[in-house]
């Protein structure tokens, strides 16, 4: 994953959460529909963003120390 792509799914990752919040608050005032269904869905895309960043980041920094071992 590119040093780019990794930055914007880790911008994603803080600001999915903050627009299901507003999302979900704004829906109880003003009587939206769904709003469980879209917390709950931008809760799985975070999940999912954690799960890949984590792995990468990983790779990386084993990656990383290989390179510094040869």
């Amino acid at each position: 994953m590119s040093k780019k792509l990794f930055d914007i799914l880790r911008i994603a990752q803080i600001v999915i959460p903050a627009l299901a919040a507003c999302y979900g608050a704004l829906a109880k005032i003003w009587g939206w529909g769904y709003d469980v269904q879209v917390i709950a869905t931008a809760s799985a895309i975070v999940a999912l963003l954690g799960v890949i960043l984590k792995i990468d980041s990983h790779y990386y920094f084993a990656e990383a120390e290989d390179a510094e071992e040869n």
